[in-house]
């Protein structure tokens, strides 16, 4: 289905290659503001209906001493029609923010139709699809980097059950800890239909919220290839084949480091990884850079010694290791608490207190195209 909405005809004009990046993500945002719009819109639908619902049911709501067949039955309509009419708008949700992804992409001067001849337009359509269906990135491992090495293996297993009814169950519990707030604050004597009509605007801003993320997401995966070529090209001016090898091999565990902590693959971090690699022309785990790699260095890389390596490096070196991280994460955009501790941990590495605020300035650079 989702693949059906992406090459479905349309009449999106291209935008001119010409304009800033900055000037394209505004255009772009443009796009996603509709969809926050009709997110909202469908929370808010979906809020008057479940009130009617509550109001339609009322007779059959139990009274101070009920039976518990008019317990199951009250609430099996209520959850019941609930949860149907949830899944119909999470459905709804999905085709707005493909359509997004498919105005987005045709904006950003890419045929869906045609795109699948291309490798490289291709892997940003499938890309395209998983940020726009909220699905997992890639766990398979590249370069030697294996995202899950340092994730335990039943957690492993409980997000891959969890994250199937990841969408659908954090809305329902959401609603149901928002009843229990209503019903604390207006007491137990209100009405169900009371009770959803003051929902009504906390789902239409959590659909807002949701889809707001989506399509931040969706915005810096489209514009993916060309913000890290400008990134590259940002961190080093002269090219990162310039820098000397001991400085490479130190960023490219700084980008090992950021995959490790998220335990995944985003797209754009996996594109900054190859272009470095390909620049690097060594094995990553090639650390005296003889053209051989050995079973113990192999090790080192899998296993990751960033702050180790760190150590052995001058200011300048640094520098560059530090900016490389931030950029990375900033690349993904999710910068978990580990993130943050590796990031201070190597800013405190560095005698300059610009490198503090440089995991914010990279996030402006890579979400909103600012780089001033």
């Amino acid at each position: 289905m989702a693949f059906r909405i992406l090459i479905r005809p349309t009449n999106v004009q291209t935008m001119d290659k010409n304009l800033s990046r900055r000037i394209r993500i505004q255009k772009l945002r443009e796009v996603g503001r509709k969809s926050i719009l009709l997110s909202s819109l469908l929370g808010a639908i979906t809020g008057i209906l479940i009130v009617g619902v509550a109001l339609i049911a009322s007779p059959l709501e139990p009274g101070d001493d009920p039976v518990w067949k008019e317990v199951v039955l009250f609430y099996g309509v209520i959850f019941g029609v609930g949860g149907f009419l949830t899944a119909i708008e999470l459905m709804l949700i999905y085709v707005i923010t493909m359509r997004s992804a498919r105005t987005m992409v045709i904006m950003n001067g890419i045929n869906p139709e045609s795109a699948f001849d291309d490798d490289v337009e291709r892997t940003l359509l499938l890309s395209m699809i998983h940020a726009g269906l909220e699905a997992p990135n890639s766990t398979i491992p590249l370069h030697g980097i294996d995202p899950i090495v340092n994730v335990p293996r039943w957690r492993l297993i409980f997000a891959a059950v969890a994250y199937k009814a990841k969408v659908s169950a954090t809305k329902l519990i959401m609603k149901a800890l928002w009843r229990r707030f209503v019903v604390r604050i207006l007491g137990r004597s209100a009405s169900r239909a009371v009770i959803e009509i003051v929902s009504i605007p906390v789902f239409a801003g959590w659909n807002a919220y949701v889809t707001r993320n989506v399509m931040l997401e969706l915005r810096v995966r489209v514009l993916g290839n060309e913000t890290v070529d400008d990134a590259i090209d940002y961190l080093y001016p002269q090219g990162f084949g310039a820098i000397d090898t001991m400085t490479r091999q130190a960023c490219l565990l700084a980008v090992r480091s950021q995959i490790t902590e998220v335990a995944d693959f985003h797209p754009n971090v996996t594109l900054m990884l190859e272009k470095l690699v390909q620049e690097h022309d060594l094995h990553p785990a090639d650390f005296d850079g003889d053209g051989e790699v050995t079973a113990e260095e192999l090790d080192r890389w899998k296993r990751g010694c960033l702050l180790e390596l760190v150590d052995e490096l001058d200011e300048v070196q640094r520098e560059h290791v530090t900016r490389t991280f931030a950029m990375a994460c900033a690349l993904d955009g999710r910068v978990r608490r580990q993130h943050r501790k590796t990031l201070k941990k190597l800013t405190e590495k560095v005698n300059n207190l610009d490198f503090k605020k440089c995991l914010t300035k990279y996030m402006k650079f890579v979400q909103l195209g600012i780089d001033d």
